[in-house]
């Protein structure tokens, strides 16, 4: 025998506004405490971006679903893919290589809004859930949602699991992409494409409301979207 369902009352479309802007907030103080060094802030960050984008079932309905956001289109700053290219695919993050004599590191940094990079406007299905933006060395494809939902749902976003997602254990603890560097102890491989692939998906999440829905984040803790929302709202 199934169990009674507590009774529902239909949030009005206002208080829906107000928690898709607190979250907005929420996402942009950790895009902010992320980028002046508190690499922890990235799970909070998937998180934030999983109750804004991600739906999955009928109870479980994404922020953006329930203001029509997703019938809009969304940024998409990633580099162009290419099925037939041999090499792997790093579509929201550059390579930094520092050398110091022999010894060197090497990291992976969002894109954000450096110089060159084009703004495309894409379909929310395709730009979440179909577009790749990452290829590992074994040419497996993964989309914005995979790696937004293995970190919020296995990783510390919302839990911690004991087990994760084989995939996602290549992708944020191992070498994925054959990038790295030679030093005096051999081998040191990219790590971190992962968090900073993520970051990206976050920056072109706030561009997109920024766009769409400015006054959702005058008020905003970044000012970088602030000034991008005040940037909008005025033309």
């Amino acid at each position: 025998m199934s169990k009674n369902k507590e009774a529902r009352v239909q949030r009005p479309k206002s208080e829906t506004m107000e928690a898709l802007r607190m979250q907005l907030s929420l996402l942009s103080k950790s895009c902010r405490d992320f980028d002046l060094g508190d690499r922890d802030e990235i799970v909070r960050i998937a998180q934030a971006l999983r109750v804004i984008l991600n739906s999955s079932g009928r109870d479980n309905v994404s922020l953006a679903s329930q203001v029509g956001a997703i019938q809009g289109r969304f940024v998409d700053m990633s580099f162009p893919y290419s099925e037939s290219s041999i090499l792997t695919y790093c579509g929201l993050f550059s390579v930094e290589m520092i050398f110091e004599g022999m010894q060197g590191t090497i990291r992976a940094l969002p894109l954000l809004d450096r110089h060159g990079i084009k703004r495309k406007l894409v379909r929310f299905s395709d730009w979440w859930n179909v577009l790749p933006v990452l290829r590992d060395i074994t040419r497996a494809r993964y989309t914005r949602r995979q790696l937004v939902c293995w970190m919020a749902n296995e990783d510390g976003g919302s839990h911690v699991d004991s087990a994760l997602t084989a995939a996602y254990h290549r992708l944020s603890r191992g070498d994925v992409t054959g990038w790295g560097i030679g030093t005096d102890a051999g081998k040191v491989p990219l790590l971190g494409a992962v968090d900073a692939s993520i970051r990206q998906i976050a920056h072109e999440t706030l561009r997109t409301f920024a766009r769409r829905h400015p006054e959702l984040l005058f008020a905003c803790p970044y000012d970088m979207y602030r000034q991008l929302a005040s940037q909008t709202a005025s033309t």
